[in-house]
């Protein structure tokens, strides 16, 4: 191995390590789904996991709390392949958060969602780490994607326009 490759290897071993803790939580998740039809794959060092019932049980949740994906550490859970997909960008965006903020990532999200309520706005659609998802996502400058929008992206574009 040269010596060159080994600090990379380091630091990302240890973004790995930090986010373990979110990594686990999303872990349980995965496991839940699995038991309800779910599959998993591996993606750019991700754990994506979708199908199964999990589109159903997501529907059926209030309005609110409707998701197309969410990300736990280095687990992305979807309502389907197609979902993960499309968020791909979107949600390694988060992955690359945890990995930054570790465990703190959880108090920190939900913190910046009551801001942003608190002023009257959005708790999902302007919280800081959404928005800094979507604009990584936006640019393609994560692991080669496209710099294509998502539906959800094109929404957070639209209102930042008005």
């Amino acid at each position: 191995m040269s010596r060159i490759g080994l600090p990379s290897r380091v630091s990302s071993a240890l973004r790995y390590i930090w986010a373990v803790p979110a990594t686990i939580v999303g872990a349980v998740f995965a496991l839940l789904a699995f038991a309800c039809g779910a599959r998993a794959r591996v993606r750019d060092g991700v754990i994506e996991v979708g199908g199964g019932l999990l589109a159903s049980f997501l529907s059926a949740l209030p309005s609110p709390m409707r998701l197309l994906a969410i990300t736990f550490g280095h687990i992305v859970l979807g309502v389907s392949y197609v979902v993960l997909e499309a968020e791909r960008g979107h949600e390694h965006a988060h992955v690359r958060q945890y990995e930054k903020w570790g465990l703190l990532f959880f108090p920190l999200y939900l913190g910046s969602s009551f801001i942003q309520l608190a002023r009257g706005r959005h708790p999902y659609l302007d919280n800081a780490f959404e928005k800094q998802a979507v604009r990584v996502a936006a640019t393609g400058r994560l692991n080669g994607t496209t710099g294509k929008q998502t539906r959800l992206e094109t929404v957070v574009s639209r209102r930042e326009a008005s």
